[in-house]
């Protein structure tokens, strides 16, 4: 069994069915993460802790709106690990994940007006509290314990409130690209 630490540059964006939104581009977050490998047969199960942000940047007619969320992640990831002779070990994975809605950020620029609030989360409020999806992982492990990793975060469930009656749908997803090292 092994523990690691790990902090990554993300870039989240969000799935949307909204008719009042043109387009949507991605906000630059983070993610900071402590896991463990367990070992089993010949696969790892990583479970871990993460605090992550999540977010998008909206374009309507005369306004956009840039959001930020931070999430309380537990992923659990089956990883298969390919050695490598005298660098380490290759990596690949998948697995699901549960989040934790914690605080976020709407910044709204108009034409003549930059204004912001915060984000609260539950179902009758900006977003629901729980995202639910599968993360996908793969990276390198160096002997000297330190690793390169990218995960891909694809949130399966929606987290429009029910008080959004322009959202039908929305569904967080994040790329992100980090180092780690192993304890």
């Amino acid at each position: 069994m092994q523990y690691g630490l790990r902090a990554a540059l993300g870039f989240a964006s969000q799935s949307l069915d909204n008719a009042t939104i043109l387009s949507t581009n991605s906000v630059t977050t983070y993610s900071l993460s402590a896991y463990v490998d367990l070992p089993f047969k010949k696969f790892f199960i990583q479970p871990g802790l993460s605090l992550v942000g999540k977010g998008v940047k909206q374009y309507q007619e005369a306004q956009t709106n840039t959001i930020t969320l931070t999430y309380l992640d537990i992923p659990v990831t089956a990883i298969y690990k390919f050695n490598l002779r005298t660098l380490g070990k290759v990596y690949i994975g998948a697995g699901p994940y549960a989040s934790l809605g914690l605080s976020g950020t709407n910044q709204v620029e108009s034409v003549s007006i930059i204004s912001g609030s915060d984000v609260k989360f539950g179902n009758a409020e900006d977003y629901r509290k729980i995202d639910l999806g599968v993360n996908f992982a793969g990276g390198i492990e160096l002997n000297n314990h330190l690793t390169f990793n990218m995960r891909y975060a694809l949130g399966l469930n929606n987290i429009a409130s029910d008080a959004d009656l322009d959202a039908k749908s929305v569904k967080n997803r994040i790329f992100t690209i980090g180092l780690g090292f192993w304890l």
